[in-house]
């Protein structure tokens, strides 16, 4: 199906016409490897796309007019490989099931693919030009088109990602659901390993909702909150009859929450058992922060613009380029040099966490005559163990944890600093995005690069490569949950991830439960998907309500809040959470959740078990070493040190593939 509908795209592309012998007779000794070149990533159809789109470009500028078609990228980047609206290979597919509809819904066009947004002067410097791809400041929220907010996956957020629960026992909503149907989202955040989500609108009010066993919903509380709730956030000290402040940016981590207002201060909440909120104080103390505190920023002049978040560390950069990182060190995923470890007595490993903003000022040279000097950096983007950066030139970045190429090194070693990733010459990379073990860089012209590994059997992409299947469809937006990725192209959206899954692909209830190829989430088929965003076991996208074909598919989507309360799940009913202080009531269950549990958990010093699993997985990556400090599902973490290790004993070798 993806095939097919690609192909109509490119049906009337005069870009695809194939050469005669005659017309390759013609060509120098260069252009006959780029073709050669060409053809090895995606075949003859790639190959003659790519040498029309070059030799049109060569007409415009010699000044004559070309016959390329908007939004055709530059030969150069066609020819390394970047997927492009105009001439892409036909992608291998997945053959729909029985009773599956087409793909008739989208459009007979090609979409047009994104183009770079004009960036508006700031501290960081002015528009991004040809040398500066992308800007360092994000896009306002009133720059975004936003949409409806449509959920699917787990709702059982307290207990998804627990080893002890069965995909039976987990409220599963296989199906998108329309969440907060009164409103225009204008972005929605979360992340690889994070079982909560925020809600933005343009004017900057926020709303949470999902896990918040550690207050990482930043309402002042840990009671289970499956339903959104509007986040007042206001300046400490401010009266409670203050106007909140709007709210502009942030991310989430397995148990930690960064918020940015507009106003350019950063806030935390959540788990400070790694110093992944940026106080110190709260780390010192190993307490959770059930309300945003502020963090103390280095520069005043150059308030933070980008944050992302790891499992349980921090990544910023400011207006000026710069950037910080804070938290756990363990992998090299703060980018300063070191793991942080050190030996705290006999046979005891412990880790010394970052509490406060550090800048990272240095990069792996890349050659003997490179510079060190890190350049200044636009997008970021985290997954459980590893970091992506971008340069405004375009550059790409990788460090941290390397198991199974998720940096696209071509090898598995972990890197203390960032390091460039060889992409083809002429790649234009103008976003990043980041999954549980694996990274995707996204082109100029709505194609994108993939390393690293989505499933668990298989050999693992070690260095950057193209998407196959997504050739002929430009991306819109895309994100990767722990091991689902999902794609918004033309008026379709596009998903996969292999098994397990909770219903987060979106393919319904009379669906295949999970898929290792891209395959068409038919009941939004239709619609123009603005955003997608993926967490640990859910899915979210945001569905234009302008035109009325979008709007019929809308109309079609069951409320959410119903969805639960018919399910009568107790998260959906609500419990008994824990005390701010940490060391309140476990959660109170019925029907399936059986005996209310007792909430005994670990603290942050690496005592007991635990039952979360929404970390690395023990066979991927090492996981959490030996006595790991999750405190999701414990109660108790306020008696944890200061800098307390996550293992005991030797550490334990990775293990790699």
């Amino acid at each position: 199906m993806l095939k097919s509908q690609a192909n109509k795209w490119c049906a009337a592309n005069p870009l695809r016409q194939k050469f005669t012998a005659d017309e390759k007779k013609t060509w120098t000794k260069a252009e006959r490897g780029m073709y050669k070149s060409a053809y090895e990533l995606g075949g003859e159809p790639r190959a003659t796309a790519v040498m029309r789109n070059y030799f049109a470009q060569q007409q415009v500028d010699a000044g004559a007019p070309a016959s390329a078609d908007d939004g055709a990228p530059a030969a150069a980047e066609s020819a390394a490989g970047g997927a492009s609206s105009a001439a892409p290979a036909a992608p291998a597919v997945q053959t729909p099931a029985a009773g599956a509809s087409s793909a008739g819904g989208a459009s007979s066009a090609a979409p047009a693919a994104p183009a770079v947004q004009a960036s508006a002067p700031s501290a960081g410097g002015a528009a991004a030009s040809d040398a500066e791809l992308v800007r360092i400041e994000p896009a306002p929220l009133s720059e975004r088109k936003g949409g409806k907010l449509l959920v699917a996956g787990s709702a059982a957020w307290e207990d998804v990602g627990k080893r002890t629960l069965s995909l039976e026992d987990t409220l599963v909503l296989p199906s998108f659901h329309a969440m907060l149907p009164g409103l225009t989202i204008a972005l929605v955040i979360t992340g690889p390993s994070a079982s909560h989500a925020l809600a933005l609108t343009a004017t900057g009010d926020c709303y949470v909702w999902g896990r918040n066993s550690n207050g990482q919903l930043g309402l002042g509380h840990t009671e289970p909150t499956p339903k959104p709730t509007a986040l007042a956030l206001r300046a400490r000290g401010a009266p409670a009859n203050a106007p909140a402040e709007s709210i502009v940016g942030g991310a989430v981590g397995k148990a930690h929450t960064l918020l940015i207002t507009a106003r350019g201060t950063l806030y935390s909440c959540g788990s400070a058992a790694a110093a992944q909120l940026g106080h110190s104080g709260a780390a010192k103390q190993g307490k959770f922060v059930p309300t945003p505190r502020a963090v103390a920023w280095p520069h005043a002049a150059a308030p933070p613009c980008r944050v992302a978040a790891g499992a349980d560390f921090s990544i910023a950069t400011d207006t000026a380029g710069r950037l910080y990182s804070w938290g756990h060190p363990q992998y090299g995923q703060l980018g300063n040099g070191t793991t942080g470890e050190f030996l705290e007595r006999s046979r005891r490993v412990d880790y010394a966490y970052r509490t406060e903003p550090v800048l990272v000022q240095q990069c792996a040279p890349s050659s003997a005559f490179s510079s060190t000097l890190l350049p200044p950096i636009g997008p970021i983007a985290c997954g459980d163990r590893h970091v992506l950066a971008c340069s405004t030139s375009g550059q790409v970045f990788s460090w941290g944890f390397g198991g199974y190429g998720r940096l696209g090194l071509s090898d598995q070693a972990d890197r203390l600093r960032p390091t460039a990733v060889p992409l083809p010459h002429g790649a234009r990379i103008v976003d990043l995005v980041a999954g549980g073990t694996c990274s995707y860089a996204v082109t100029r012209s709505g194609g994108c690069f993939f390393w690293g590994r989505t499933k668990s059997t298989g050999e693992a992409t070690m260095r950057p490569k193209t998407v196959s299947e997504l050739h002929g469809w430009p991306l819109r937006s895309i994100a990767c949950g722990h091991t689902s990725t999902f794609v918004a192209s033309g008026r379709s959206l596009i998903s996969w991830g292999p098994s397990p899954c909770y219903g987060e692909l979106g393919y319904g209830a009379a669906g295949p439960g999970s898929s290792t190829t891209p395959k068409l989430v038919d009941d939004l088929e239709g619609a123009l998907v603005e955003q997608v965003a993926a967490g640990y076991a859910f899915s979210a996208v945001l569905v234009s309500a302008q035109d009325e074909e979008s709007a019929a598919v809308l109309a079609k989507r069951a409320d959410y809040e119903q969805a639960l309360t018919a399910m009568a799940h107790p998260s959906a009913a609500g419990g008994e959470g824990k005390a701010a202080n940490g060391g309140g009531k476990g959660k109170a269950g019925k029907g399936k959740a059986g005996k209310a549990k007792a909430g005994k958990g670990k603290g942050a010093d690496g005592d007991g078990e635990s039952e979360d699993g929404s970390g690395d997985d023990d066979e991927e990556s090492g996981g959490y070493a030996s006595g790991d400090a999750d405190d999701d599902d414990g109660d108790d973490v306020s008696d944890a040190k200061p800098t307390a290790g996550k293992k005991r004993g030797r550490p334990p070798a990775k293990k790699r593939k």
